[in-house]
């Protein structure tokens, strides 16, 4: 069987010499142990041992791992190699992410073995499967998790310290931990509901958030090999992104409270609404604080433009603002099924005061944006302007409103946050303006200016 060339390398590195063996000695004593203590009985009291082995093996190893596979290639020198060698930009993916990790699955396949042989007979054999198929998802998404956000932060720096890879492996944990937490008590069926509500339907718990997870490592992993294919200068359609947001919009729509004894009765809007507004808008500000604004790039978005190649001006647009249409669209769906009158600033009830204050949120997005890249454009893309940005848009969300709220001035809230007040059009006008003012002000910058002089030897 001829296998992929890079997975095969890190197999052969993994599974060199002594470690072979290490791992199942290491394991069998531990377990043994643990079975000696148990009065030589295999039953559920020491079952959660070979889970939490397996949790510290693979989010805290397996992450590290995940992370350090390409970032080792960088450090030594051999990533520019390997990107001109014949392995095409999946086969590294799949090199990467489970030959480098290979090892840490070894000693898990044994944990499993032996908390099937502590659960069988005393435990539901669904349950048994179920938590295993939620903990090899879980652990395979921290690993695709770490890795990508160690190859996209290539994009800014080509030398990496040990501080910046444990950044890189802790990311991988924080978002596989919430939702593996969800999925083994809903597995287990303690302290959570056995169902979730979805688009009118009830659900089995473990199985919608296994579904869920399965289909988010998926989509992690066609993230992976798209910012791979970018390490490899080849360019990648921005519909994939367009369609990833769009599905995850649908995903969370349709979302009902998953703790139904909490009382939601408050909000203006459906939860699931709410949610999905919130996680594209959250995904519009980490895009547009993390994407590359290189000047080579802007430079030619410029160009593009200026010599009407729409395809390849599409192909390298910022993917913040391809994602912003996604999210006037939520905005626009929210103003609409308005459920619950809004509280307004003295406590009144206004229904009609959502639309103008969901308007107004959007338009302090389009604003931020606009003026992050209006801040890269204007200083060429030089890194240090990220942090200058986002710390003037911190200040304009924190301290002016604290200053203003302790003058009680609220009325002058609206100019620093979306603020609920009699006057509606003073919702929309005083955001509506700075929009306006930094749309043209980012138009003149990138369309009429050059962003790259001679000078600049580009």
């Amino acid at each position: 069987m001829k296998l992929n060339p890079e997975f095969r390398k890190n197999l052969w590195l993994e599974f060199r010499g002594r470690r072979l063996f290490a791992m199942p000695i290491t394991l069998g004593a531990i377990f043994a142990m643990a079975f000696l203590w148990n009065d030589s009985v295999l039953d559920a009291s020491i079952s959660w041992i070979p889970i939490a082995i397996y949790g510290i093996i693979t989010f805290i190893w397996g992450t590290r791992l995940a992370a350090e596979s390409v970032v080792r290639e960088v450090n030594i020198g051999t990533w520019s190699w390997q990107r001109m060698s014949a392995v095409g930009p999946w086969s590294m993916v799949i090199g990467k992410l489970f030959g480098a990790t290979s090892f840490v699955w070894y000693g898990n396949i044994l944990c499993f073995v032996f908390y099937f042989l502590c659960s069988v007979g005393k435990t539901d054999l669904h349950k048994i499967i179920s938590l295993i198929v939620i903990l090899v998802v879980f652990g395979i998404l921290a690993h695709v998790i770490s890795l990508l956000a160690s190859l996209y932060s290539m994009r800014y720096r080509r030398s990496f310290e040990r501080f910046e890879v444990l950044f890189y492996q802790f990311a991988g944990m924080m978002v596989a931990f919430p939702m593996l937490r969800l999925g083994v008590w809903g597995a287990l069926n303690t302290h959570v509901s056995k169902t979730i509500y979805w688009y009118g339907h009830n659900y089995n718990h473990a199985l919608f958030v296994l579904s869920t997870i399965s289909v988010l490592v998926v989509w992690a992993v066609v993230g992976l090999y798209l910012v791979m294919r970018d390490e490899y200068q080849l360019q990648n359609s921005p519909l994939v992104w367009l369609l990833f947001v769009i599905s995850i919009s649908f995903w969370a729509m349709g979302l009902k409270p998953i703790f139904p004894s909490r009382s939601y009765d408050t909000f203006p809007i459906p939860e699931g609404t709410m949610v999905t507004y919130m996680l594209v808008m959250g995904l519009v500000y980490l895009l547009a604080c993390g994407e590359s604004r290189d000047a080579i790039r802007l430079h030619k978005l410029q160009h593009y433009i200026k010599t009407k190649q729409v395809k390849r001006f599409f192909a390298i647009m910022p993917r913040a603002i391809i994602t912003l249409p996604v999210l006037f669209a939520v905005v626009w769906y929210a103003a609409t099924h308005v459920r619950q009158p809004f509280a307004g600033p003295h406590g009144e009830r206004f229904m009609e005061l959502v639309p103008y204050c969901m308007t107004a949120a959007v338009l302090f997005v389009l604003r931020d944006v606009s003026f992050i890249y209006y801040m890269a454009i204007r200083n060429k893309g030089k890194g240090h302007n990220n942090v200058v940005s986002i710390m003037i848009l911190l200040m304009l969300y924190t301290l002016f409103p604290v200053i203003l709220s302790s003058l009680k001035w609220f009325d002058a809230l609206s100019i620093f946050i979306p603020w609920a007040q009699k006057n509606k059009m003073m919702i929309i006008m005083p955001v509506a303006g700075q929009a306006a003012v930094l749309l043209g002000l980012l138009y003149k910058e990138w369309f009429v200016h050059k962003i790259v002089n001679e000078k600049d030897g580009l």
